[in-house]
C-alpha cells in the first residue's frame, strides 16, 4: 500500500494520473453533449448567442441606469 503512496506523491506520476481522471470526464461531456438530438440542437442554438445584439433601450440610456439603482 505504501508504495501506492510513494508513486501516486511522485511528481513524474501526476501526468498519468491526470490523463487517467481527465479524460474519460472528456469522453464523458462528448457523450453528453451529443447523444440527445434534442440537447444537440439547444446547444447549437447558443452557438451564436455572443454575437446577437442587445436589446433596443431608450434614446438616452436610461433603461440601463434604472437596472443599476443610480437613482438619477
Amino acid at each position: 500500500m505504501t508504495d501506492f503512496w510513494q508513486w501516486l506523491v511522485e511528481l513524474a506520476s501526476h501526468k498519468a494520473t491526470l490523463l487517467g481522471l481527465l479524460f474519460p470526464l472528456f469522453i464523458g461531456i462528448v457523450i453528453y453533449a451529443y447523444t440527445n438530438k434534442r440537447r444537440t440542437a439547444r446547444l447549437e442554438s447558443y452557438r451564436y448567442m455572443p454575437f446577437e445584439d442587445e436589446p433596443a433601450s431608450g434614446a438616452d440610456g436610461k433603461d440601463k441606469q434604472q437596472g443599476r439603482g443610480d437613482g438619477a
